[in-house]
């Protein structure tokens, strides 16, 4: 919500200035895409949203100064909920060219990055060695998580213990011994309530990850099912594209 009112105070002060835009894996409520969410009938708002890999190669905006000729993202802020489940530290072979040129040409693109991830560890290589700065953010006390199968608290909040790093020390993240000494500075606490979260749809899903880089292919014999040898029939292969 910072980010938004930050666009709409610079568009205001600069209004000859290219519009940036918010391009979230993470939903927001109704309310706040009637305001922000790119339409044809609000070609001025600022959000987009993505679900696969695929939608970060190429610039997503639906009337871009560029031209309409498919170009790479840029001026963007790339808002990535749950990054590690796309981008896991044992896949990084398999992660296209264009994720690796993204993440190092994110300065001389205008894009930034704002990712989140259960652990810091659980995220690619290329990903963590292109990372500037790192908090990382803990319940300290609060309500409990609301239940179905049990009654509503009377007061939804949470305090939040909120710690920056050396994301060089996060590669040390198991063994909080060291991250206990390594923090910097003094940790932050904000106080957050039921209606601080109540811009997003909580009841949204991340869809799990599915492999682009991989596709079936079907052989079979020239003799098809005349052909008496096992090994010739109906292979089935997984190839690299």
């Amino acid at each position: 919500m910072y980010l938004f009112h930050q666009y709409r105070e610079t568009e205001k002060k600069y209004p000859k200035l290219k519009h940036r835009i918010y391009f979230s894996k993470q939903k927001f409520t109704k309310k706040v895409e009637e305001r922000e969410l790119i339409t044809e009938k609000n070609p001025d708002g600022h959000l987009m949203y993505w679900s696969k890999l695929d939608d970060l190669q190429f610039c997503p905006r639906l009337n871009c100064w560029r031209g309409e000729k498919p170009h790479p993202i840029h001026n963007t802020d790339v808002a990535w909920d749950e990054i590690g489940n796309d981008l896991p530290p044992d896949g990084w072979n398999d992660n296209p060219d264009y994720v690796r040129q993204m993440f190092s040409h994110c300065r001389k693109r205008g894009n930034r990055i704002y990712a989140n991830a259960q652990k810091y560890e659980m995220t690619d290589v290329h990903f963590r060695r292109q990372v500037d700065r790192c908090w990382k953010v803990a319940k300290l006390f609060g309500s409990r998580d609301i239940d179905v199968t049990r009654p509503d608290p009377r007061f939804v909040f949470v305090i939040q213990i909120i710690r920056e790093f050396d994301p060089a020390d996060m590669e040390n993240e198991s063994d909080e011994r060291n991250l206990n000494e390594l923090q910097l500075g003094f940790p932050r606490f904000n106080f957050y309530t039921k209606k601080d979260v109540e811009v997003y749809d909580t009841h949204f899903e991340l869809p799990p990850m599915t492999s682009r880089w991989m596709k079936e292919e079907i052989w079979s014999c020239i003799e098809g099912d005349n052909c008496q040898d096992p090994k010739h029939r109906h292979k089935v292969v997984h190839v690299k594209v």
